[in-house]
């Protein structure tokens, strides 16, 4: 997915944290955002995946303007790198066990415990909420 930003800009109150920033990731091309604590990187990735709403600029995904496009209609997912799994691990857990074939019993004492799973399993959970 190709992603543009142009002249972006983003404030909260009277701090702005995100100042007339413009890039271009082209197709299958990686990219880092880098910057200290504080800097806008998790803010510019909230614009991007329309959790938040510039108050200049524009955001282009795979060609198409999608500044003004709810988060849903973008085509994008979003995975947090703090995550806040314990909220949704109820709603989520049980479909991924079932999916994967696994016995009720063990299913039942998975879903009864909430501090089990491995950082690994944290992030399969949560690449599969993105999606």
């Amino acid at each position: 997915m190709s992603i543009r930003l142009d002249q972006l800009s983003k404030s909260f109150g009277g701090l702005r944290v995100v100042k007339s920033t413009s890039l271009e990731v082209e197709d299958s091309e990686l990219f880092v955002l880098l910057g200290a604590s504080g800097s806008g990187k998790s803010t510019i990735l909230r614009l991007i995946a329309g959790l938040s709403t510039p108050d200049s600029g524009r955001i282009w995904l795979h060609g198409r303007d999608v500044t003004d496009l709810q988060p849903q209609e973008r085509g994008i997912g979003f995975v947090f790198q703090n995550y806040n799994l314990l909220a949704a691990l109820g709603q989520i857990r049980k479909p991924i066990l079932l999916k994967r074939g696994m016995s009720a019993t063990i299913q039942e004492w998975l879903l009864a415990s909430e501090y089990i799973l491995s950082g690994g399993n944290y992030d399969v959970i949560l690449c599969e909420r993105g999606i």
